[in-house]
């Protein structure tokens, strides 16, 4: 068997490169060739901006001012806590539970930088203010579009294609959602997309000082109706009492006169039963015998005839109404409860109601990163300069290659 020529197998760098530099000026052509037509295709490509802008919360120093009024809050919900626990602890099993729908805390949230931006994201989300404000900048051109249903479909699309990337979890570090959070958006123009983030930010954060304004009054002022219906509930209360208090002793009286016309038949003038022992209740002064087995009668009538001229002539009845004294304290404490009127004081003195740039977050338009879809020219030189050099020696070597195959056809 013939030895095989290791030569014959080895790759000739030398004639590679040999051949490669007697055609370079092919490589060169094919080179330059490359380069005009990749630089031709990115003139003529649109040029496209990625927009990416942060989130940023409020500063710790603007949220301090809500500090006073956070704490009154905490203070006031604690209170309401307290307060529901053991009247709850008092609630009488047979209490209608209705009675009872004014003991809850006030619906506000601690007003910070999480609730703030919170309800921020939450606008963007929302997408109208992006509508909006599309429209207002006439960002799409109701011309363009045949009807008013095209023009709003485009309008929307534009407004849906604005991302809001959340943050990026590191797990090695805590995840910290404040200043995070970015908007991105794909735009031709950057003046006008720099113009609709500053139209967006202002809007987005007068709508949510209106929201908060609104909804914060709403429910103090539901918090002052409640409480008054409290009250107007304690005063039928207090009603019902009364007109119990005088049943009771109409039928009392009606008992009284019986028992004082048996004791008259009976000509009982004075108390039969000394020696006896008699209980007083509060409420209205029946006079309950020890010994229930003697008849109320034998007490004499001149003792029951008293007894119906006092009840008869009773200027003020409250004293013998044991409810109305705990009922008229609770009246009072509400009446006179001022932690509703110190919350809105304290809540009107808060950027929601004092400030004209009030600020729930802050789109950082500013310092908006723009990255475009097109290389630079430098960049695109080298790299399509770079390519035709390989697609140069590649056509230069398998023209090589053909060439002897093409002879021994010959």
């Amino acid at each position: 068997m013939p030895k095989r020529n290791i030569n014959t197998d080895e790759v000739d760098l030398f004639k590679i490169f040999l051949r490669i530099w007697n055609n370079k000026s092919k490589v060169i052509i094919i080179t330059g060739i490359t380069v005009i037509v990749l630089f031709t295709q990115n003139l003529l490509n649109k040029t496209y901006f990625k927009a990416s802008t942060n989130i940023k919360p409020i500063s710790i120093f603007d949220e301090s001012k809500y500090d006073t009024f956070n704490i009154f809050l905490n203070q006031y919900n604690r209170y309401f806590d307290q307060k529901t626990k053991l009247d709850n602890e008092n609630i009488d099993e047979n209490t209608n539970e209705n009675s009872i729908y004014f003991e809850n805390k006030i619906n506000i949230e601690t007003i910070n930088q999480s609730y703030l931006i919170d309800i921020f994201l939450d606008r963007i989300r929302d997408g109208r203010v992006a509508i909006k404000i599309i429209k207002d900048l006439n960002l799409v051109e109701r011309s363009n579009f045949k009807n008013q249903q095209d023009y709003e479909n485009a309008v929307l699309k534009l407004a849906s294609s604005i991302k809001l990337i959340p943050p990026i979890e590191d797990k090695n570090k805590s995840l910290n959602k404040f200043g995070n959070w970015s908007i991105e958006f794909q735009t031709r123009n950057i003046e006008e997309w720099n113009n609709f983030l500053i139209n967006f930010d202002k809007h987005l954060n007068k709508i949510i000082q209106l929201y908060l304004r609104q909804i914060i009054t709403n429910l103090i002022l539901n918090e002052k109706e409640l409480t008054k219906f409290k009250v107007e509930d304690i005063d039928q209360k207090i009603l019902n009492s009364f007109n119990n208090y005088k049943n009771q002793i109409k039928n009392r009286i009606a008992f009284l006169k019986e028992q004082a016309l048996i004791a008259r038949e009976l000509d009982i003038a004075k108390n039969k039963l000394e020696g006896q022992q008699f209980v007083t209740s509060g409420s209205s002064a029946e006079i309950t015998m020890w010994n229930a087995k003697f008849p109320y009668y034998m007490r004499g009538y001149l003792m029951i005839e008293k007894e119906i001229d006092l009840i008869q002539n009773r200027k003020d009845i409250e004293p013998f109404i044991v409810e109305i004294e705990t009922l008229n304290e609770e009246k009072n404490e509400l009446i006179n409860d001022k932690k509703i009127d110190r919350l809105e004081k304290l809540v009107y003195q808060t950027p929601i109601f004092t400030e004209d740039e009030f600020l729930a977050a802050k789109i950082d338009y500013i310092s908006t990163n723009y990255s475009s879809n097109k290389l630079s020219n430098h960049i695109l030189i080298l790299l399509s300069t770079f390519i035709g050099l390989i697609f140069g020696i590649i056509y230069v070597l398998a023209e090589g290659l053909l060439r002897p195959n093409r002879l021994t056809n010959k």
